[in-house]
């Protein structure tokens, strides 16, 4: 193995374990939200149809996210296509992202840095799956 090899494995290694640690913290934050605020509305609201895709939306984004602990690709892609669905569906029904729109960029992170650490170990040489 070449030295640029080793600098390139090293650094999909990094990203990979990056994307890991921010993965769980963005699936710790997500369920303790979640579970803190019950997963159930309040007496009285009633929940359209477009809320149940979007708490679906919610679950393959995690989802995606523990399959990238071990598959990168495969997580990276379905998370990153969760959020988007996620995302066009609160755009479809007219919600508003309001004025902390740029906090979906945390969400955004992990998928990005599972690819990134995908296509960096790939290019180091190393049979990468997913």
């Amino acid at each position: 193995m070449t030295n640029r090899t080793a600098e390139r494995s090293l650094g999909g290694r990094i990203l990979k374990w990056i994307a890991r640690i921010v993965a769980l913290i963005v699936v710790a934050f997500i369920l303790l939200f979640a579970f803190g605020e019950g997963l159930t509305p309040e007496p009285g609201v009633k929940l359209r149809t477009s809320d149940y895709f979007m708490f679906a939306a919610w679950g393959i984004f995690i989802i995606g996210l523990l399959l990238g602990l071990k598959w990168e690709m495969l997580g990276g892609l379905i998370s990153i296509v969760a959020i988007v669905l996620f995302l066009l569906l609160l755009t479809l029904t007219g919600r508003s992202f309001g004025r902390y729109s740029w906090i979906w960029a945390i969400f955004w992170a992990p998928g990005i840095l599972y690819l990134l650490s995908w296509y960096v170990s790939r290019r180091a040489g190393r049979p990468s799956i997913g």
